[in-house]
């Protein structure tokens, strides 16, 4: 049995479509169960449970073999050890393979983010259970999130200067966990995962703009003012400090390396920008 965290997010859903057009039955262990239903359509069997809470971790685990480990934009430590919990409630249960989704850097701690992750990673290294760990640089979903761009918007505004971002589509991601999930093969290996090209957010937004018929425009918009948007998204203070990191680090060009693991472990080579954009339209 495969059970899923982070199931109703973007990942973890198109996670859920791959194993379900796979015909792999899996379980998802879900917070709020009002955003279940899409899973349940897929027949998935829901099971309530809370990162934050151990003893709502056990049944939820139950007959479990493989994990696909991904946890809600928490705070540093509170990240940890909700992560933490899961890992402990899963090797508690016999689950033999765990695929974390990190991120990229994670193993050489380059941002804050990457800190984060890569603790988690070590506590996982430590256990008896086999892993496999997805190191993203970066979602194109991101851009329609609250620190992105709305369909309705006209202006991304971000303060990453001309720096470059490999970004990647939401759904190889998942189809790479799919593949980890699935195959023994990807047992004790990182990926790292990114689009087929690195492009400025000014560029995403002239992509943008091709693709809506309308102008879309990039602002490169002062830390400070950055920094007061995304807390009034309501996103918590430490983890809109871990973005502005995140953006220097792009500001910086060290955000714009590509890789091929997606195309090697799917065979499919990673999705574009553009087609991401297409899709939502």
């Amino acid at each position: 049995m495969i059970v899923l965290t982070g199931a109703t997010g973007t990942v973890g859903g198109y996670l859920a479509v791959k194993l379900a057009e796979r015909g792999h039955p899996a379980r998802a262990i879900v917070r709020d169960l009002g955003r279940a239903q899409p899973l349940r359509q897929l027949g998935l069997d829901i099971i309530p449970g809370d990162m934050a809470r151990p003893a709502t971790l056990g049944r939820a685990l139950k007959g479990a073999t493989r994990l696909f480990l991904l946890s809600p934009d928490l705070p540093g430590e509170e990240k940890f050890e909700a992560e933490s919990n899961v890992i402990e409630a899963a090797a508690d249960a016999g689950v033999s393979h765990v695929v974390y989704l990190s991120v990229a850097g994670a193993d050489v701690g380059d941002t804050v983010f990457a800190r984060w992750h890569g603790r988690t990673e070590r506590a996982l290294a430590r256990t008896p259970m086999s892993w496999t760990f997805l190191r993203p640089n970066g979602f194109m979903s991101n851009i329609v999130g609250p620190s992105g761009l709305t369909r309705q918007e006209e202006t991304l505004a971000l303060p990453a200067g001309e720096g470059r971002v490999s970004v990647v589509h939401p759904g190889d991601i998942a189809a790479v966990a799919a593949s980890a999930l699935t195959d023994p093969q990807h047992e004790h290996r990182a990926y790292l995962l990114t689009g087929p090209k690195a492009l400025t957010f000014r560029e995403q937004a002239a992509q943008l703009s091709a693709l809506l018929g309308r102008v879309v425009s990039y602002v490169d918009l002062p830390e400070e003012a950055a920094r007061e948007s995304i807390l009034a998204s309501g996103t918590p203070a430490l983890v809109a400090d871990a973005l502005l990191d995140f953006y220097r680090h792009v500001r910086a060009g060290n955000c714009a390396q590509v890789s091929d693991d997606i195309e090697k472990v799917t065979g499919s080579p990673a999705r574009s920008f553009t087609e991401f954009i297409q899709e939502l339209l």
